[in-house]
C-alpha cells in the first residue's frame, strides 16, 4: 500500500510540474497567436463566411450609434500595400487578411492595382487585404474596380467561393472576367 502511494504521490509531484512548465509556454503561445493587431492568414481560417460575418457584425457594433444593421452592411475590401511582416498596427475597424493568391493576373505594388501576369507564373501573391463592412447604400465602386471571386483552393465550385474581393484595375473588368482572375486562399 505505501508503493502505491508514493506512486500517487510522484505522479502528482510530476504533473504539478508539468502545469508549472506548461503555462509560460501556453501565454506565450496566445500572445503569439492573438496578435495585439488582427491579422489573420487566409488558409488558417476553417469556416471563412462565418469569420467575415463576424466581422461585420463587429463593424456594426462600432456603428451601433448611427444606426447601422447587419443586413445593410456589405464587405468593403481595399489592398493594404504592405506584405505580413510590415504589419505594426492593425486597423480601425476590421481586419487584415493574408496569404491569398491571384490565379490569372498579379498585383502591381508600385501601381496599387491589378496587372497582367508575369509569363509562366501561374499564381502570384496577393498583398496585405483589409475586410472592412460599409453600408450598402454607400457603396460606390470605380468603373474599373473588378469584383474578383475569393474560393477556399482551385475547384472553382459553389461551396467553395468564399466572397467578392473589390481589386482596384486600369482596365475594364471585362479583361479580367474572360482571364478568369480569382482569389485563391490555397494553391493546392
Amino acid at each position: 500500500m505505501a508503493r502505491w502511494a508514493s506512486t500517487v504521490s510522484d505522479a502528482r509531484k510530476h504533473t504539478q510540474a508539468r502545469r508549472t512548465c506548461t503555462r509560460p509556454r501556453f501565454t506565450t503561445y496566445l500572445s503569439h497567436t492573438l496578435s495585439p493587431y488582427p491579422l489573420f492568414r487566409s488558409t488558417g481560417l476553417f469556416n471563412p463566411q462565418g469569420f467575415l460575418t463576424a466581422n461585420r457584425q463587429e463593424v456594426c457594433r462600432k456603428h451601433n450609434k448611427e444606426g447601422w444593421a447587419l443586413d445593410d452592411v456589405v464587405n468593403l475590401t481595399k489592398v493594404v500595400n504592405m506584405e505580413r511582416e510590415e504589419v505594426r498596427k492593425g486597423p480601425d475597424e476590421g481586419v487584415y487578411i493574408y496569404g491569398l493568391f491571384l490565379d490569372g493576373c498579379r498585383w502591381d505594388k508600385p501601381g496599387n492595382k491589378l496587372a497582367d501576369s508575369v509569363p509562366k507564373v501561374l499564381f502570384a501573391p496577393l498583398p496585405v487585404l483589409l475586410v472592412t463592412g460599409q453600408l450598402q447604400s454607400e457603396r460606390k465602386l470605380d468603373a474599373y474596380s473588378y469584383s474578383a471571386p475569393c474560393y477556399k483552393n482551385k475547384t472553382r465550385r459553389g461551396l467553395n467561393f468564399i466572397f467578392p474581393v473589390d481589386l482596384r484595375s486600369e482596365e475594364p473588368p471585362q479583361k479580367w472576367i474572360l482571364r478568369g482572375v480569382c482569389l485563391l486562399c490555397s494553391k493546392d
